[in-house]
């Protein structure tokens, strides 16, 4: 196969120098420069348009043209990673040559000629982060033979951030009429969902065109495949299941995610909830809001209704009924078990090796303004239950003791 020729009429776009710049770099971050030298609206007014596997082509040629932008206009979202698909709504990639072989990895998003399903958003505004190979050593979801190169950042007109392309990459639920439900029927959703009439769009489409709906200003960060030892980039599975139902819209605005968080689902109307490094495998049902979880949050099972929780580092398996709300845990609180509508209190802090555990709070429990603590005793062995006495004071009984 011959090197084709871009030559055409556009002359490559120059950048200012910058001393921070590295022109022979194919890392990420050495684009900043170019970021802030040109717009997209510049890069695509003097882009030359070309295939993929073209300028695959030319890049392993070392026939580039350095400085020159080129838009892919054949890209597509694709996935391998299992319990992930791709819708393959089609967008152009416009990215810079750094050398005769290399291409910066900072990229823009054009709209993809003929596109309707785009239309109406804002792709100027997108930033992405591309790499041409389908590196499988980098990227879980990497596909060899028939990948157009893999999106591992993107970040939209509403400041929505996640390291892969969620305009097209979903994550299998089990779904009843878009709730998340372990007996319904399997479904793809999208990372930020909206399901209406019985389909799942993506709300942040939607959002272009209903200002009834609000998703903006969410933040996930990558996750690395620790476990096998090869740190490369997974697909984080973390998915905001909105309903829209009677013409009422919903937010999903404000959530950030730290490293290595993934499998987490969120109900309808879910917001400014920040998560540290490391939380996974947590469901909250809807309208869970402001809530902080410290790093290694796991296995944890919210209701509706629960807010201003604030957590300390490796709590786990735990599992909270509906409206609680304002109360404080410490670190290392496992296996505690909140009933509705505990609300306003604390739980004192576990260690490493002695976590506090096996514990109840009835949902009579509140404090009121001023935080009700709860002593548990740490590592303990048997369960220990808080609620309120007929004189609304505070007691912790073992249940198995008051029926000998």
């Amino acid at each position: 196969m011959g090197i084709p020729k871009y030559e055409l009429n556009k002359r490559p776009l120059q950048v200012e120098a910058d001393q921070t710049y590295n022109p022979t770099s194919t890392n990420a971050q050495s684009g900043a420069a170019v970021a802030q030298a040109v717009s997209q609206g510049m890069a695509a007014a003097c882009a030359v348009d070309i295939l993929y596997a073209d300028l695959l082509t030319l890049k392993e040629a070392g026939n580039l043209v350095p400085g020159r932008w080129y838009r892919i206009t054949n890209y597509l979202t694709t996935t391998a990673q299992e319990y992930t698909n791709s819708t393959g709504h089609q967008f152009d990639i416009l990215v810079r040559a750094d050398s005769t072989q290399a291409l910066n990895e900072n990229a823009y998003a054009a709209h993809h000629s003929g596109d309707t399903y785009f239309q109406s958003c804002k792709l100027e505004a997108w930033e992405l982060k591309y790499c041409i190979a389908n590196d499988t050593t980098r990227f879980g979801w990497a596909v060899i033979n028939n990948g157009f190169g893999v999106i591992y950042w993107m970040k939209d007109e509403w400041d929505n951030e996640a390291p892969y392309d969620f305009k097209n990459i979903r994550f299998q639920r089990t779904m009843t009429n878009g709730a998340n439900d372990s007996q319904g029927e399997i479904a793809y959703v999208f990372t930020f969902n909206n399901y209406a009439d019985g389909v799942n769009y993506d709300a942040t489409v939607l959002a272009a065109t209903n200002n009834k709906i609000r998703c903006c200003n969410n933040v996930i960060s990558e996750y690395r495949n620790t476990s096998s030892g090869d740190y490369k980039l997974m697909l984080n599975n973390i998915a905001f299941l909105n309903v829209y139902a009677n013409n009422t819209g919903y937010t999903c605005s404000g959530n950030k995610f730290g490293f290595s968080c993934r499998s987490n689902t969120f109900g309808n109307n879910c917001d400014n909830n920040t998560f540290g490094n490391s939380c996974y495998n947590n469901t909250f049902g809807n309208n869970c809001n402001n809530n902080t979880f410290g790093n290694g949050f796991q296995y944890n099972t919210f209701g509706n209704n629960c807010y201003n929780n604030t957590f300390g580092n490796s709590c786990a398996q735990n599992t909270f009924g509906n409206s609680c709300g304002d109360n404080t845990f410490g670190n290392y609180c496992q296996f505690i078990v909140v009933s509705d509508g505990a609300e306003a209190f604390s739980v004192s802090t576990g260690s490493e090796g002695h976590p506090v555990k096996y514990c109840q709070v009835l949902g009579a429990v509140y404090g009121g303004k001023s935080p009700l603590d709860i002593p548990f005793v740490a590592d303990c062995n048997y369960t220990q239950v808080a609620g309120l006495d007929n004189s609304g004071n505070l007691v912790i009984f073992n249940p198995a003791e008051e029926h000998k």
